[in-house]
């Protein structure tokens, strides 16, 4: 599980720096978290990434809209 300190530095560097709404950073934080529930997201490679999407993928689960 990601450092919820992390999470919160990256919501305001998102809002401050990276153009993102408030919205937006608050959603892409709990994709984030959700995700770093299976994955380590520190230390990801593109296999771990694309290994999760396609697990979730086969559970049924789409793009979040």
């Amino acid at each position: 599980m990601i450092d919820e300190k992390i999470l919160f530095e990256f919501r305001k560097w998102a809002v401050a720096y990276g153009g993102y709404s408030e919205v937006t950073a608050k959603k892409d934080a709990r994709n984030i978290r959700r995700i770093s529930r299976d994955i380590d997201v520190m230390n990801i490679s593109k296999k771990m990434l694309y290994d999760f999407v396609d697990l979730e993928l086969k559970k049924g689960k789409g793009p979040v809209r």
